[in-house]
């Protein structure tokens, strides 16, 4: 598998993970919204939740970082 699909596979996955949550709290917080306001408003959330990847070229070849809000590491897929 290339390095970008498993790099794209794991933000997807984590994007949908977000995505649930905080759609399922925004919906029953404001119940009285519409079903787009709220759609809209957990999909602008979750982009901003979920890891940025990023292509590094090194001497051993190419290397695709993930980086998320919530670690202070870099998540390095090999």
């Amino acid at each position: 598998m290339n390095l970008k699909t498993k790099a794209n596979i794991f933000s997807l996955i984590i994007f949908l993970v977000i995505y649930t949550i905080v759609w399922v709290i925004i919906y029953y917080i404001f119940d009285r919204l519409n079903m787009l306001t709220v759609s809209a408003i957990t999909a602008g959330v979750a982009v901003m939740l979920s890891p940025q990847e990023k292509i590094i070229e090194t001497q051993s070849g190419k290397k695709v970082q993930l980086k998320w809000l919530f670690f202070d590491k870099v998540i390095t897929i090999k």
